[in-house]
């Protein structure tokens, strides 16, 4: 004799194979596959034509071009479908973060990038920076290649911890600071080349000194390689504010790097100068740093702005355990004032390669001097300059705004000819109102299974309840 339950699963596999109910989904799980589990998703799949087989250098030129598009039509390259040609090793998330970087490359080429002047750091892992740098050294568009490779400012620490690409946006504070320091710096090399420099109280008046002083050139913002391998394209390097290098055989980079930190909380000035020193093994050997976090965290609109301003110079030290010797001081109080004691001494030597300068005989050491009235000075021309260009770029979003609306006015009512011209050329939108309900296709388990508990949810309500009632003791 069966059981209740054998009975009841009999009774189910009979139903299910002879309802007219079940019948189209039944149909619907068991046509994709016999030998699949009803409860399985039935993938959809489309037939498409194979693609055409093309030699390898061919299809690694057609899937360059495929990715990093054309000049024409457009001043910028976009990846689409970036390939397994030109990211091989690479899996899918190390190319989404290629990719990303690429498009915010792109919106600053293009001038789309709508964010603040201040720091984007992003993760990027050296087989992506380096998939990234032969996907643009592969761009058809020249004018991409040199904005990426000359007028692009970003850093790249292949052993950084987590941020390794950081691209860099100065601002006006930034470009005037720079500037100011670069101009004082300049007029004191110009000081020594016409012997009006003082060493040890006495007007240098040394040749080879003078000599010396005419080859110290400012870089800039030139880009600094810190890999030690000049042939790899995608070393580590770095872009700072300011830098001044020795024109000598032997001088590889800058001798001198200044970093100015404005508004810029993660940029780390210890970390990035024993990053110059130490990375360039000495090669660059000094490094000046201007703190404006302070002020900048205290600023107000259409005032000059309060706070703690402060230098550090970090110097390579051959001779000592630690070889980074650093100072911090601050040149401009809480007040706003220049601090006494804040003032910068330097030297010539602190412009050149340790081993470079012990190699020439008789170098005299003219001091450089940047006083705190001179900092305080530079620094409330910054501030001048960048709410300027704040203000003036206030105005060219407002003037944009105002031109958007002027776009968007409608033509007067009283021109009758034109308003059933516009009538005519766009045509009043309609609006429809469609919903779709897109829905997985149920499990046929399920389904039955609801469908026999509604079933005897009806018959319960339906068959009338024997109400027992209580005798009498």
């Amino acid at each position: 004799m069966e059981s209740e339950a054998t009975h009841r699963r009999r009774r189910i596999t009979d139903f299910f194979s002879t309802s007219k109910l079940v019948g189209p989904l039944r149909d619907h799980f068991s046509s994709s596959s016999k030998n699949r589990c009803l409860s399985s998703p039935v993938p959809i799949t489309t037939e498409t034509e194979p693609p055409d087989l093309l030699p390898l250098d061919q299809a690694q030129s057609s899937q360059s071009s495929q990715s990093l598009g054309s000049s024409v039509g457009q001043a910028h390259i976009l990846s689409q479908g970036t390939g397994s040609l030109a990211s091989s090793g690479l899996s899918r998330r190390a190319i989404a973060r290629r990719d990303r970087v690429l498009k915010e490359i792109e919106d600053h080429f293009a001038g789309k990038y709508e964010g603040k002047p201040l720091l984007i750091k992003r993760k990027l892992l050296y087989r992506e920076y380096r998939s990234l740098c032969k996907l643009i050294s592969e761009s058809t568009d020249e004018r991409f290649r040199d904005y990426f490779n000359q007028e692009l400012r970003y850093d790249y620490g292949r052993y950084e911890k987590d941020k390794q690409f950081v691209i860099r946006m100065p601002s006006a504070y930034h470009e005037c600071m720079a500037g100011s320091i670069n101009s004082h710096i300049t007029d004191w090399l110009k000081d020594v080349r016409e012997k009006r420099s003082l060493y040890k109280g006495v007007i240098c008046e040394d040749p080879e000194t003078i000599n010396i002083a005419k080859n110290i050139k400012p870089t800039l913002a030139t880009r600094v390689d810190l890999s030690g391998n000049t042939d790899d394209p995608a070393g580590d390097n770095k872009d700072p504010d300011l830098s001044f290098r020795l024109k000598h055989p032997e001088t590889i980079g800058p001798g001198l790097v200044v970093e100015v930190a404005w508004s810029q909380r993660d940029l780390n000035l210890p970390r990035i100068a024993r990053s110059y020193i130490e990375k360039a093994n000495g090669r660059v050997r000094t490094v000046i740093g201007i703190n404006l976090n302070d002020i900048y965290k205290s600023r107000r609109v259409g005032e000059l702005y309060t706070g703690t301003a402060t230098f550090s110079t970090w110097k390579a030290e051959f001779d000592s355990k630690d070889n980074v010797v650093s100072k911090c001081t601050a040149f401009r109080d809480a007040d706003g004032k220049p601090n006494p004691g804040g003032t910068i001494h330097l030297s010539l030597q602190d412009f050149i390669y340790q081993k470079t300068v012990e190699k020439i005989k008789g170098l005299q050491n003219p001091d450089l001097v940047i006083s705190p009235e001179d900092f305080s000075e530079f620094f409330v021309d910054a501030l001048e300059q960048g709410q300027a260009e704040e203000r003036r770029k206030k105005r060219v979003k407002a003037n944009a705004e105002r031109e958007n609306v002027a776009e968007q006015d409608v033509v007067p009512m009283h021109d009758a000819a034109a308003q059933s011209r516009v009538a005519g050329e766009n045509p009043a939108p309609q609006t429809v109102q469609e919903t779709e309900i897109a829905q997985s296709a149920p499990s046929p388990a399920r389904y039955i299974r609801n469908m026999w508990e509604n079933r005897l949810r009806r018959r319960q309500r339906s068959t009338p309840q024997n109400i027992v009632q209580p005798t009498a003791s």
